[in-house]
């Protein structure tokens, strides 16, 4: 914005100093100047052979996680992992901020676990980003937030480990959908 200003008052000055034969061109000094706003961009999420869907959102990203690879044919939670890159590149400090929107794979019909079943399978999200590493579990937190003090680009992971059970889920549609904040600090 300030370079436009700068290059239109020398278009408007022109005309005057070449009237001026004692004034020229190399006497007075053309400056530019602009800042570059500081900015966060987030890339599409993938996991390699994965349960899951993406969609970007205002700030981020949102990752639906499918239940279907965690769950075995008697309806026990199962041990496995999920491992999902996501580009980030912010050109300043910045935060990222991964919230589990459900708090864990939980069941769309079932509010309350009944008679020694489970209505909801937790697991544990690990956020890794710009040489910091914060994990988080679902059964007891909602979120996780890194705070970066300088500009990064690459890709962020989220590794999200569940573990097996001893009691069966109750039947039903599981869901957990991941979404991921990033904001300039600038």
């Amino acid at each position: 914005m300030h370079a436009l200003w700068i290059i239109a008052a020398l278009a408007v000055a022109g005309p005057a100093l070449a009237q001026d034969p004692g004034t020229t061109l190399a006497e007075r000094p053309l400056v530019g100047e602009g800042e570059a706003p500081a900015a966060c961009v987030v890339g599409t999420a993938t996991a390699a052979g994965q349960n899951i869907e993406t969609s970007p959102t205002e700030s981020g990203l949102s990752i639906n996680l499918l239940t279907n690879a965690f769950v075995d044919g008697e309806g026990f939670p199962t041990n496995g992992t999920v491992s999902i890159a996501v580009p980030i590149l912010c050109n300043s400090s910045h935060t990222l901020v991964v919230t589990s929107e459900r708090q864990g794979l939980r069941s769309d019909a079932v509010t309350a676990p009944t008679n020694g079943f489970l209505n909801v399978a937790p697991y544990v999200l690990s956020l890794g980003w710009a040489g910091l590493i914060r994990r988080f579990d679902t059964s007891l937190d909602r979120s996780v937030t890194l705070t970066v003090p300088d500009a990064a680009s690459g890709e962020a992971t989220l590794t999200v480990a569940f573990s097996g059970a001893s009691q069966r889920l109750i039947a039903g549609k599981y869901s957990d959908q991941l979404i991921v904040e990033v904001s300039a600090a600038y």
